[in-house]
């Protein structure tokens, strides 16, 4: 289609020009198409280029993107954890102080004191009624004690 447009305008041209002049004003019309010609393909390459490099932007973007989101997704999810850990770990500990502050009630110290006191008390009197009895009883009633122990060991071992 060039070409042919090219010979139109020589014919145009050609009955006012020598045969030497239609070959030069070929050759020019030549030489400008071949640069019209090249302009062109660097054009197309350069666009192409740059179409290239936007897709390759566009690319490395959402891969970034989606890296960043993988990220934020991985440091929400050890954020949560810790949360939950020092959460757990709290409890834990909450609870432990909790143990160890119902063992240091004052008012059951108190009363453990008072049921030991009341222990030891009546284990002093039961001593004290024990030991009446013996001097009541004498030697004998040792005696006696010892007498029916033996025995009931003698009967276990038979």
């Amino acid at each position: 289609m060039k070409r042919t447009n090219l010979e139109d305008r020589i014919r145009l041209f050609a009955g006012e020009m020598s045969e030497q002049q239609i070959k030069e004003l070929r050759a020019q019309y030549q030489k400008e198409l071949e640069k019209l010609d090249s302009a062109i393909r660097e054009e197309k390459n350069q666009q192409l280029g740059k179409m290239r490099s936007a897709m390759l932007s566009r690319r490395i973007e959402k891969e970034q993107r989606r890296k960043q989101e993988e990220r934020e997704r991985d440091e929400l999810t050890r954020r949560q954890s810790v949360a939950k850990m020092n959460g757990l770990t709290a409890k834990a500990f909450r609870d432990m102080i909790k143990r160890k502050q119902a063992g240091l009630d004052i008012n059951k110290t108190r009363k453990a004191f008072n049921d030991s006191d009341r222990l030891r008390a009546m284990l002093a009197e039961w001593n004290r009624s024990i030991s009446q009895n013996r001097k009541i009883r004498g030697e004998e009633g040792d005696i006696l004690k010892a007498q029916q122990l033996k025995e009931i060991r003698d009967k276990a071992i038979a």
